[in-house]
C-alpha cells in the first residue's frame, strides 16, 4: 500500500478534524482582507515593511519600545509574514486554530484508540460557546490554545517516564504567552497531571520526581519568557501599567464578580461581554433551542461525571474540578480565588471568559474516557454520544455561521486607499489620525447574507495605523501635547495648532470626516495590548465632540474628498527618522532640539540631554545635534527570548533528524532478523 494511503488510513480521524477546520474557518484561508473587533488581516495596499519588529517589540506607535509577552508566537507570525507577505496574517490565524484542534486530538488519543471518540472529543472542545467568545475577538485571543499540546506531552512523560516527551512538552510553552490566563492554566494543568499520577501510583508516587518535573517546566517557561522576567525585575512603567490594569480589571461594580457551577459549565462566564452563542441560538434556531441546548449540556456534564466516577477515570474530574474553582472568582470554590488574590493579585484580574475554552477541553478528555463501557453504563455511554453529537452539531452551525458573517472579505473603496497613500507618501515623519480612535466603523461594510446577528458590532478598521514608510503615528491621551493639538483642531484655533505642529514637528494629519459611532471605538491602547482605558476616564467629555466639516484648518490641505482630509505640515522639518528593527535613527536638520513621542523605556547612543515632557521626549544639546539612535534594553531582552526559543527549536529538529537517521539505518537489520 502506498505510504500516503497508509497514512490517511492510520490518521483518518485527524484528516476529518482538519477538514472540519477548513469548513468552519475557511474564511481565513480563502478570503482576502477581513477584520472584526481586535482581529484584522493586512489589506494588499498596506506594505509589511517591518516584520522583524515583531521579534524586537518595536512599534510605529507609542510606546515605540515594549516587551513582547509572547515572543514565540511572534516568531511564528514573523515566519508566516516572511513567507506569505500580506496573506501571511490569514494563514497564521488559521494555523493557530488548526494547531489547537490538533493538540486536542493528540491529547485525547492519550486516553483512547477509538477514532470515533477522538473525533467526537476534539469537536466538543472546538465547537462551543467558550471558543466562540474568544475567537470572535481574534483567533489569538484563544490564549490557552497551546495547553492541549502541553498536557499531551507532559502527561505521557509522567505516565511512561520517556524524557523525549518532557522535551517535547516544552514546545507549546514557547507559544504560551504571559497575558491573561496562560500561567494559571499552566499551573492548573501541572497540578491536574500530578494529582492523576499520584492517584494511579497507589502509594508509589515519588514526590521528588514530581517536584523536579514541575520545576523543569516552570523554569523552562521562565527561560523562554526571560524578556518578561526582565520587565518584572526592573519594574518599569510598562510593568506597573500592566499590573495595575489587570489587578483592577474587576474593581468596577459594573462587572460580574462571581460565577456558579452552572455559569461555568455552560461556558457563559461573562463580565462586560455579550453572549454571541446564546444570541445566535435565539436568533437562528427554533424557539426554545437555547433552553434545550443548555439543559442538554448540563445533563451531559452530569452523566459524564457519573460515568467517570464509576470508571475511576479521574484526570478529567481533577482538571474540571480545579478549573471550576479557578473560574468561580468570588464564589470562591475551594478557596482558590482568595488564595490567588492574597498571593499573586494580578491573576485575579484575568478575564473569566478566557477560561471557558478549558471547560470544553475537560469535556473532550471526559468523552475520550467513555470507551469500553459494559452493562448499564454502556447504555449511558450511548446516551452521552447522542447528546454530544447534538451539542457538536449545534455548536458547529453557530460557529460556522458566525464566522462566515463576520469574516467575509472586505473590498476597500478606492478613496480609502487614496487617503492612506496620501497620508504616508513621505517616509520618516510623524502623523496623527483624527478622531483619535485606533478603530472606527467602516460605512461600506455589509454583513454576509441575511443571517446577520444584530448584536454583532460593526467591524472597525485600523489599517490607517499600519504606517507605510516607517512613520510614527502619535497618540492622543493623558492630556499630552498631542491632545492639545487635537483640541486646537476641534476648536479651529489655527494659530495655536500651527505653533504646536511646528513644536511637535508633525508631518501629516488624517481627518476622518464620517466615522461611524466613533465613541464606541475610541479606546486608548499602549499597543502591546497590555493596558487600555476609555477616553471617558482620561479626557474631558468634549473629546467625543467631532466636527463633520473643517472650514478653517492650519497647514496645507493636500488631499480632500467627502470622507477624508489630509493636512500637511512642516515641509522643512527639523529632523527626519528611520524606524528600524533595532530602534529609531534620528537625523536632525541643523537644530539643537528634537521633540518625539515618548518611546517608553529607552537609551540614547549620544550624550544628549533627554527629558520627558507632556507625553513627549525632548532631546537637546547646546550645539547642533548630529545623527543619533534611540534604542531600548527591551529590544535586547526580546531578542534574547527569541534566540533561546530558536535554539530550542534547532535542538528539537536535530534530535528528530538523528532519531530518523538511526531508525532508517536500523530498519534493514530489523527486517533481516524478522
Amino acid at each position: 500500500m502506498p505510504y500516503t494511503l497508509k497514512w490517511l488510513r492510520n490518521y483518518s480521524d485527524l484528516v476529518f478534524i482538519l477538514a472540519t477546520d477548513v469548513i468552519v474557518f475557511n474564511e481565513l484561508i480563502f478570503n482576502g482582507y477581513i477584520g472584526f473587533l481586535d482581529m484584522e488581516t493586512q489589506p494588499p495596499f498596506v506594505p509589511l515593511n517591518f516584520p522583524l519588529n515583531l521579534l524586537t517589540g518595536i512599534s510605529n506607535q507609542p510606546p515605540i519600545f515594549s516587551i513582547a509577552l509572547n515572543p514565540g508566537l511572534n516568531l511564528v507570525e514573523f515566519v508566516f509574514y516572511s513567507l506569505f507577505k500580506n496573506f501571511g496574517t490569514n494563514l497564521f490565524y488559521f494555523f493557530y486554530l488548526a494547531m489547537y484542534s490538533i493538540g486536542v486530538w493528540y491529547l485525547v488519543r492519550t486516553f483512547t484508540e477509538n477514532k470515533f471518540l477522538a473525533v467526537l472529543s476534539t469537536l466538543m472542545a472546538l465547537f462551543n460557546a467558550g471558543v466562540l467568545f474568544d475567537v470572535e475577538d481574534s483567533p489569538t485571543t484563544l490564549y490557552v490554545a497551546p495547553i492541549p499540546w502541553f498536557l499531551a506531552f507532559y502527561l505521557r512523560y509522567r505516565l511512561n517516564g520517556d524524557k523525549k516527551n518532557l522535551i517535547y512538552s516544552f514546545a507549546p510553552l514557547t507559544v504560551l504567552g504571559i497575558y491573561g490566563p496562560p500561567i494559571p492554566a499552566l499551573m492548573l494543568s501541572l497540578i491536574s497531571v500530578e494529582f492523576y499520577v499520584w492517584y494511579r501510583a497507589k502509594g508509589a508516587f515519588k514526590v521528588r520526581e514530581s517536584v523536579i518535573s514541575m520545576s523543569l517546566v516552570l523554569l523552562t517557561f521562565t527561560l523562554f519568557h526571560i524578556n518578561t522576567l526582565y520587565l518584572v525585575l526592573t519594574r518599569g512603567k510598562e510593568y506597573l501599567a500592566i499590573t495595575n490594569t489587570v489587578s483592577n480589571y474587576f474593581s468596577s461594580s459594573y462587572f460580574i464578580h462571581n460565577f456558579n457551577l452552572i455559569d461555568i459549565i455552560l461556558m457563559y462566564i461573562t463580565a462586560l461581554h455579550s453572549n454571541p452563542f446564546g444570541n445566535s441560538l435565539m436568533l437562528w434556531f427554533p424557539q426554545g433551542t437555547y433552553l434545550i441546548y443548555n439543559s442538554i449540556l448540563v445533563l451531559f456534564v452530569a452523566l459524564l461525571t457519573l460515568v467517570l466516577v464509576i470508571k475511576r477515570e479521574v484526570f478529567p474530574i481533577f482538571f474540571l474540578g480545579l478549573l471550576i474553582a479557578l473560574a468561580s472568582y468570588e464564589t470562591n470554590y475551594l478557596g482558590l480565588f482568595s488564595l490567588i488574590r492574597s498571593t499573586i493579585t494580578v491573576f485575579a484580574g484575568v478575564d473569566p471568559t478566557e477560561y471557558s475554552p478549558l471547560v470544553g477541553l475537560a469535556l473532550a478528555v471526559g468523552i475520550a474516557n467513555i470507551g469500553g463501557l459494559k452493562g448499564a453504563l454502556k447504555i449511558v455511554g450511548r446516551i452521552l454520544i447522542l447528546l454530544s453529537l447534538f451539542l457538536i452539531i449545534v455548536g458547529g452551525i453557530v460557529l460556522g455561521l458566525n464566522f462566515s458573517i463576520i469574516w467575509h472579505p472586505i473590498k476597500v473603496p478606492q478613496d480609502y486607499v487614496d487617503a492612506y497613500n496620501a497620508l504616508y507618501d513621505r517616509p520618516g515623519e510623524l502623523v496623527l489620525v483624527i478622531p483619535p480612535a485606533l478603530r472606527f466603523g467602516m460605512p461600506f461594510y455589509d454583513y454576509n447574507g441575511s443571517l446577520a446577528n444584530p448584536n454583532i458590532m460593526t467591524p472597525p478598521v485600523s489599517f490607517f495605523y499600519f504606517s507605510k514608510g516607517g512613520q510614527i503615528v502619535a497618540t492622543v491621551g493623558d492630556y499630552n501635547d498631542y491632545t492639545k493639538f487635537y483640541y486646537c483642531l476641534l476648536n479651529q484655533n489655527v494659530s495655536e495648532a500651527e505653533n504646536l505642529s511646528s513644536y511637535l514637528d508633525i508631518g501629516k494629519v488624517l481627518i476622518v470626516k464620517n466615522p461611524i459611532s466613533p465613541v464606541g471605538y475610541i479606546f486608548f491602547y499602549n499597543f502591546s495590548k497590555m493596558n487600555f482605558t476609555s477616553f471617558v476616564f482620561d479626557l474631558e467629555a468634549d473629546v467625543f465632540f467631532y466636527r463633520s466639516s473643517y472650514s478653517n484648518v492650519p497647514g496645507n490641505v493636500t488631499f480632500n474628498n467627502s470622507n477624508f482630509m489630509v493636512i500637511t505640515f512642516n515641509q522643512n522639518k527639523d529632523f527626519s527618522f528611520n524606524l528600524t528593527w533595532f530602534g529609531l535613527e534620528v537625523y536632525p536638520h541643523g537644530t539643537n532640539k528634537v521633540v518625539l513621542p515618548y518611546p517608553g523605556e529607552f537609551v540614547i547612543d549620544k550624550d544628549y540631554n533627554a527629558e520627558a515632557v507632556n507625553g513627549t521626549l525632548v532631546i537637546s544639546s547646546k550645539s547642533h545635534l548630529s545623527t543619533f539612535i534611540i534604542y531600548s534594553n527591551y529590544v535586547i531582552a526580546n531578542l534574547i527570548s527569541v534566540a533561546i526559543i530558536s535554539t530550542y527549536y534547532a535542538l528539537l529538529l536535530l534530535i528528530e533528524v538523528k532519531r530518523r537517521i538511526k531508525r532508517s539505518l536500523l530498519e534493514p537489520f530489523v527486517k533481516r532478523v524478522n
